[in-house]
């Protein structure tokens, strides 16, 4: 984080650089410092468009235990163990995480923009919708249930259908499934696994301003 920092300071000491329009994207793991710098200093982003990320370690880290990646060796070696709940390893897995900070970019008026594929084995797609959650309106927030269900189905639930166009998806054949907006905050599922569709997020972006 303090290497985006330094390295915004270093572009607006040696270049002329519009305020109002410096933007933070990411994609995966960078998503997850996207929306960790989103909660943590949210008066430097016009916009921020997050791809796939991980919301909470120590989640993911019991999603991929057994799995064929190796990541969750790489959380269990890097903060000093498996994370059980209670423990130290656990406390640093959260510090580490989303869930300590996008809260605090609520009500902040941080335009962001947050995509998950429905398909995605790597990170579930519930990251995505817990990250929306954090940002969004109460009565907008996708239940418990349901990110569930999106989860174990790979399925749109039946209470959360209906029709979705965004030609950035369709065009490079991952349909949009899903999305919603609340307050500045907009959430897309698409017929995607690990992936990032470049051009939706930078034009969602350029279209941001302070």
């Amino acid at each position: 984080m303090q290497d985006i920092l330094d390295a915004l300071n270093y572009t607006f000491s040696h270049a002329k650089i519009d305020s109002n329009r410096v933007y933070i994207t990411g994609f995966s793991g960078g998503a997850m410092v996207t929306l960790i710098m989103v909660g943590k200093y949210p008066q430097i982003w016009a916009g921020a468009a997050a791809w796939v990320p991980v919301y909470d370690l120590a989640k993911w880290y019991q999603e991929l235990r057994k799995s064929r990646y190796s990541y969750a060796v790489h959380i269990r070696n890097s903060c000093g163990g498996p994370p059980l709940e209670g423990s130290d390893s656990f406390l640093e897995c959260q510090r580490r995480s989303v869930s300590s900070y996008l809260k605090k970019a609520y009500g902040k008026k941080v335009p962001v923009y947050i995509a998950a594929g429905i398909n995605d084995n790597f990170v579930l797609p519930s990251h995505s919708i817990m990250a929306f959650n954090d940002l969004a309106e109460k009565e907008d927030r996708i239940a418990l249930y349901d990110m569930a269900y999106i989860d174990k189905y790979r399925k749109i639930p039946d209470n959360l259908e209906s029709s979705f166009q965004d030609s950035f998806f369709s065009d490079v054949g991952l349909p949009l499934l899903f999305e919603r907006k609340s307050n500045t905050v907009v959430l897309k599922i698409f017929e995607g696994k690990h992936d990032i569709i470049f051009n939706a997020g930078l034009y969602w972006l350029s279209k941001q301003r302070k």
